[in-house]
């Protein structure tokens, strides 16, 4: 085949290429599955294919004039400084000085016309925003502050990770502060390196992972200090991020992070979608993480709002729903070895963060965390047991809020908001969410342990870290019989308090509202509705910790199980309690003889309009030990 019919061949493959059309990408929350027929996308044949032999082609015949591919004058255009494409401008024989405009790219009208300064300058040629002409001369793009992609040659359904990671190299320098994608697909087939830019879609714009990405370490999108930026600026704007896991994909059997940031000054991200998802239900499985300020000396003003992130890789794992499975949605970790790095005014909110994995949905750790807020979020754990919704580590958290969300768990968290190895003073606030728990399981001994739950500070802390969790104007509602042991569980803790006030808490609870173990703490619980269908908590092994239930309905029974050595002030004042069935108020198990209760009781309302009867069983310590206060 000569040179002339194989440039017309590959025209032809390369138009009935920009032909291809996929179905428009409908994004909502939890159901957004795209479909996506990657295959035949990726095997597309390159545009810059066509453009390099339209070159060749162009060079090598005689009978080609390059005039034949200029447009006519629109108004006041010269018709020799108007060209239909790219090809056309790179054959024009204009002098420097001339200002050359182009309708398209590839083609006319396909989206990369531009507008370009025809100049001499000695600043090398990248053939994307300065190109190289026959004639010697460069013609330099003109775009102002905003670049959209398809004036470099970026359409869709087409590979862009070397054109993007080479023109933002130079993005800075030249003045462009946002690069625009439009509607359709775009391949990332390797590591884009970002830069402190603006990165904005169209709502339809789908920035979607190659089935045959490749790479060396587990960064897709990213940021990394270098010799130029020590921190970075950025946005995300209307940008659809996709991870499709397939079997035999290249990365199978690593962590992949979808956008991994490290050393944000600042970051905004409105109205995108993280999304990865299975191929199908059959061993398509892969350890992937949306978002992930990872290992930053320094993480501060970071706003995201309208947002979904959904991690449903676990769908595609064929073993067992108890195995671990790795991967999340969103995670915030400071530097390695280290609890101080500073991470400041993260403010999320009208985001929803759907997990099928294992590993948090949300997780923050290493780190000075300081105002920290979710608000109306819809935090959702699905298919495969997971750890926990939430975790709070290894760090300290000052001005933590968690308001106005909703938590829905259909399949078993061992714990939904976990707080543990705290490294200093640590503050949170959780008011007006919802906790709808649908698992249909009744297994409070492993897998539905604790809503919340509190355990030991960090190894090397002083173990009397001081820790205020306020739960305000929260509903735990229980569907298709779902127990869980607690919702409050403290395991040896120090200095830890926590208030539940105005709740409604009408749900199988095995062990009470709250099963705590601890010293120097506290709890209160006032002004709540409380059916655990058992009893009211659950006492153990703690010293100089202070009780105190006021002001509520109770329907359950109202007792207290107290066990082991007890150092304790109860104090159970002004509350309706419905239940008509005979019961001890307190209910003392092996408490030790050195114990000391001091039982404040007044004020309260029976149904039976008898006080209750105190009941104690195999104890060290006796009847008459207990103070009662009335």
């Amino acid at each position: 085949m000569n040179k002339m019919s194989s440039f017309f061949t590959l025209m032809t493959i390369a138009l009935l290429s920009l032909a291809t059309t996929n179905e428009d990408l409908v994004i909502t929350s939890k159901e957004y599955t795209p479909s996506i027929n990657l295959s035949s996308v990726e095997d597309n044949v390159s545009l810059d294919l066509f453009i390099d032999d339209y070159d060749y082609a162009i060079e090598d015949s005689d009978s080609l004039d390059s005039s034949q591919y200029l447009l006519e004058s629109k108004g006041t255009a010269s018709s020799t400084n108007h060209y239909s494409n790219l090809i056309a401008l790179k054959n024009c024989g204009l002098s420097a000085g001339n200002y050359v405009y182009t309708d398209g790219y590839y083609n006319s009208g396909d989206g990369g016309a531009a507008k370009y300064y025809i100049t001499s300058t000695s600043e090398a040629a990248d053939n994307l925003l300065i190109i190289q002409l026959k004639n010697g001369l460069k013609a330099k793009l003109i775009c102002g502050s905003e670049l959209d992609v398809a004036q470099i040659g970026i359409l869709p359904n087409n590979v862009i990770s070397d054109k993007i990671n080479t023109v933002q190299k130079r993005a800075e320098s030249y003045g462009i502060k946002t690069i625009k994608f439009n509607d359709g697909l775009y391949l990332i087939n390797k590591p884009i390196a970002l830069k402190s830019l603006n990165y904005i879609g169209t709502g339809k714009t789908n920035l979607c992972v190659s089935t045959k990405f490749q790479a060396v370490g587990d960064k897709i999108l990213y940021t990394l200090p270098d010799s130029t930026h020590s921190s970075y600026t950025l946005s995300f704007s209307n940008l659809n991020f996709l991870f499709p896991a397939v079997k035999n994909h290249p990365q199978s059997g690593k962590e992949m992070l979808l956008v991994a940031l490290q050393e944000t000054n600042k970051c905004t991200i409105t109205n995108c979608n993280f999304k990865a998802y299975p191929d199908n239900t059959n061993g398509t499985y892969m350890d992937v993480v949306l978002l992930w300020f990872k290992h930053s000396s320094l993480t501060k003003d970071v706003i995201i709002n309208n947002c979904t992130f959904s991690n449903t890789t676990g769908d595609g794992y064929s073993g067992s729903k108890t195995d671990h499975l790795r991967g999340g949605c969103f995670w915030i970790c400071g530097q390695s070895n280290s609890y101080t790095s500073p991470v400041e005014n993260v403010k999320i909110s009208n985001c929803s963060f759907y997990s099928t994995v294992t590993d948090e949905n949300i997780a923050l750790w290493r780190g000075a965390f300081k105002d920290i807020s979710f608000d109306h979020c819809t935090f959702t754990n699905a298919t495969q047991d997971c750890d926990n919704s939430i975790t709070f580590y290894n760090g300290s958290f000052k001005n933590i809020s968690i308001t106005n969300s909703v938590f829905n768990i259909y399949a078993p968290a061992q714990y939904i908001v976990k707080i543990t190895r705290l490294a200093n003073e640590s503050d949170f606030t959780f008011s007006g969410s919802s906790f709808n728990l649908a698992t249909g399981s009744t297994d409070s001994s492993k897998r539905q342990v604790a809503i919340f739950s509190t355990s030991e500070d960090m190894a090397g802390a002083s173990q009397n870290i001081p820790c205020s969790v306020g739960i305000s104007d929260c509903k735990f509602i229980s569907q298709k019989n779902t127990h869980y042991r607690t919702i409050v569980g403290f395991s040896n803790v120090n200095n830890k308090h926590y208030s539940l006030k105005k709740c409604e808490m009408l749900l199988p609870l095995d062990y009470g509202v709250f099963t705590i173990s601890g010293n120097n703490s506290s709890i209160s619980l006032d002004d709540s509705k409380i059916d655990t269908q058992t009893y009211l908590s659950t006492i153990e092994n703690s010293s100089n910790f202070t009780v105190s239930i006021s002001n509520n309905e109770i329907y359950s029974l109202p007792k207290s199980v107290f066990k082991g050595n007890m150092k304790i002030n109860y104090v159970f004042r002004n509350n309706i309690c419905t239940s008509t069935s005979a019961a001890a108020l307190l209910t003392c198990i092996d408490v030790a003889s050195n114990s000391s209760i001091v039982y404040n009781n007044a004020d309260n309302t029976f149904s039976t309009g008898s006080k209750l009867r105190e009941f104690y069983s195999n104890n060290g310590l006796l009847a008459s030990d207990i103070l009662v206060k009335e």
